[in-house]
């Protein structure tokens, strides 16, 4: 009896140690979101910046760009799939009728988040910022689907 008391007790220090590893690794992705959401709102606060709340259409994926008046931009994503091999997303800037632009590029981890530091050529509210998964970096047009898109505004009140 005693045995099945120390196995019992074996197997419950393994899931407990087990929970507690993908507990921290939640934490860890939470704050390095929490650090690019900041980094983008200390952007959001700076007279003349636009903010677009990207997402996916299915909600799986979503976050937050901004938009500086110098064409500065910084992008906080969450639920993003893990990039493999030479992938990378890569964010895009799309102003009215005219082409796409690609504004930077990333990878991701298992946890799913990313923060991008890039600038716009045109820093203006209705510009959709938009990412795509590419097979390589270098893309210099969108490969569909998209991934998360939003369209800047301007600041209400």
């Amino acid at each position: 009896m005693e045995w099945l008391l120390a196995a019992a007790a074996a197997i419950a220090v393994i899931a407990l140690g087990g929970w507690n590893l993908a507990l921290q690794r939640d934490l860890s992705a939470a704050q390095a979101y929490r650090e690019g959401v900041s980094r983008a709102l200390e952007l959001a606060a700076k007279p003349g910046s636009f903010t677009a709340l990207l997402a996916a259409d299915d909600g799986t994926v979503s976050g937050l760009g901004v938009v500086g008046s110098d064409g500065a931009v910084r992008i906080a994503m969450r639920g993003l799939d893990r990039t493999s091999g030479a992938q990378v997303y890569t964010a895009w800037s799309i102003v009215g009728d005219a082409a796409p632009v690609p504004i930077g590029e990333f990878t991701v981890g298992a946890d799913g988040v990313a923060a991008l530091a890039a600038r716009v050529p045109v820093a203006t509210a209705g510009a959709v910022l938009a990412l795509t998964l590419e097979p390589a970096p270098g893309a210099r047009t969108p490969t569909l689907p998209i991934v998360a898109a939003g369209v800047t505004r301007a600041p209400s009140g």
